[in-house]
């Protein structure tokens, strides 16, 4: 996606806000806005030369030292996001590392730290996704891809002991938030620890609100794909399915879900939706073979499992780590 001003910033700030994983904490500094004078810099088309038009009017309104505080801080954040297109990954990195967090309005703190997690991420830079993530887990913006990436650094960076204890401590904080017990689930995975993961999982799931599909199939997926328990997973798969009808990802859960609990019929139809909804989706293509040759249709069994390894050699690998 084009990165352009004071629009993207503000997506990945409603992106955060619409699928959040804890209740709201108490009411958050005002939104700031551009004056008049600092809308050239954040009004911006979507051409090249419309970008470059608004980051040269934004070096300029920088470099004037008419501007300081939140001002001089988003006027930094815009030209960031502006040179996005053309810097590199470290380049963004040491960008973002650079701006203080603090400096920005409250609500663009978040979204200044999701990109650098997500950078970091992708480069393998493990304490650089749990420093920037870790001031938020507390926070009503989080989101549960961004929670999945701090644990999976977590782990890589400190191991699943520690993930284990930090995620006890946000229960112990926070009680009636899903994000400790997401945390200490996936902690309790990697240490093997099956039953804790599962209660905690569960416990999630129920702290999870109901319209909140992403959060939910992240439960139904992890209980039925890494922890056998697809009984117990139904009722989540079920709300996810219901809740997201058009997301191809919560009916392939589902039908995992019902291919687990052999109930075949019902994983085609599951799996036959997520194909409908996205052709190219190896997996679900895959689990539709598996749940055609049960049902004893072998040869179109086998014309969707060759399908799906066309798209991805490893999905079969996949299917057999889930015991399906």
């Amino acid at each position: 996606m084009r990165v352009t001003g004071l629009k993207r910033l503000i997506t990945i700030v409603a992106i955060a806000a619409g699928t959040v994983l804890a209740p709201p904490l108490a009411a958050q500094d005002s939104e700031w806005t551009a004056g008049e004078a600092l809308k050239p810099c954040f009004d911006s088309g979507e051409g090249e030369e419309d970008v470059a038009q608004a980051l040269a009017k934004c070096r300029e309104l920088l470099g004037s030292a008419r501007y300081g505080g939140e001002d001089a801080a988003m006027l930094r954040y815009a030209i960031i996001n502006y040179q996005s297109m053309s810097a590199t990954p470290g380049e963004k990195i040491e960008q973002l590392s650079a701006l203080a967090r603090e400096s920005l309005p409250q609500e663009y703190q978040y979204g200044r730290d999701a990109q650098l997690a997500q950078l970091c991420y992708e480069v393998k830079r493990w304490d650089c996704v749990v420093a920037a993530i870790r001031p938020n887990l507390d926070s009503s913006y989080l989101t549960i891809d961004e929670l999945s990436i701090f644990t999976d650094a977590m782990i890589q960076s400190a191991g699943a002991g520690s993930t284990q204890a930090l995620g006890t401590e946000l229960i112990q904080k926070r009680d009636k938030s899903a994000v400790g017990y997401l945390l200490r689930a996936e902690g309790r995975t990697k240490g093997d620890d099956k039953a804790g993961a599962i209660e905690d999982f569960l416990a999630a799931g129920d702290r999870l609100p109901k319209d909140n599909p992403v959060g939910l199939n992240t439960v139904c997926w992890q209980l039925v794909t890494t922890l056998g328990a697809a009984e117990k997973a139904r009722s989540f798969c079920d709300i996810a399915a219901a809740g997201s009808p058009l997301d191809w990802a919560v009916w392939d859960s589902h039908g995992a879900m019902n291919l687990a609990l052999k109930r075949y019929t019902n994983a085609w139809a599951d799996y036959e939706l997520a194909v409908r909804l996205e052709p190219k989706a190896a997996h679900a293509l895959y689990g539709r073979g598996l749940a055609l040759e049960r049902l004893g249709q072998t040869e179109a069994g086998e014309k969707d499992k060759q399908a799906a390894l066309a798209i991805d050699p490893d999905v079969a690998k996949d299917y057999a780590g889930y015991g399906l």
